[in-house]
């Protein structure tokens, strides 16, 4: 509950201010899109994991590292020209030991931007990744089946080993062949 709280919060103040500064919509979403991506990274690399969630490094330390990351993203092309505010949204969440909350921030981020573009953001996690025409008609189907337009977001976790689990705003739908051989174990055992 409490994370909720605290990410719906963070992510409506920078929801807001990057569509204040932003020059244009593409700025706007480039910025919020450097945002999901740093999530990314930061979730998919445990040696920086450790890092910015280690209390033994100081706030200056944290700061130090998150702002050579984010340089880097910009020196790499993903987004031109790193605004303050983001550097200032990275340092206070450090500061305020709130980066631990960055993929519920990020969660909330797309349910604003979804309300905002009139889209549904669908999560779709496979076991292996989709070819772009696979995605393609994935988004066409969902599309139809919403009659809405579809942001779609592709994770792989091998760990789910057939099948595909898909989150529809807070709704889980597990067709996961995890979780049918989980299922099937519990109605055995009784």
């Amino acid at each position: 509950m409490l994370k909720h709280i605290v990410a719906k919060r963070y992510a409506k103040a920078l929801f807001d201010l990057a569509y204040s500064q932003a020059k244009g919509v593409p700025a706007f979403f480039k910025s919020l899109d450097l945002v999901e991506n740093l999530s990314e990274t930061i979730q998919a690399n445990p040696i920086l994991k450790n890092t910015l969630f280690n209390p033994s490094f100081g706030i200056e330390e944290k700061k130090k590292v998150l702002r050579g990351i984010v340089d880097s993203c910009s020196k790499e092309g993903e987004t031109s020209g790193i605004n303050p505010y983001l550097k200032n949204f990275f340092s206070i969440l450090i500061k305020k030991n709130k980066l631990v909350y960055l993929p519920e921030i990020v969660e909330e981020i797309r349910t604003l931007k979804a309300g905002l573009t009139k889209t549904v953001d669908v999560i779709l996690t496979v076991p292996m990744s989709l070819t772009d025409d696979q995605k393609g008609a994935v988004t066409r189907k969902l599309e139809g089946a919403f009659q809405q337009k579809i942001m779609l977001t592709v994770r792989v976790s091998p760990s789910i080993v057939g099948g595909m689990m898909m989150q529809v705003g807070s709704k889980v739908f597990d067709a996961s062949l995890q979780a049918r051989l989980f299922h099937l174990r519990n109605s055995l055992i009784g």
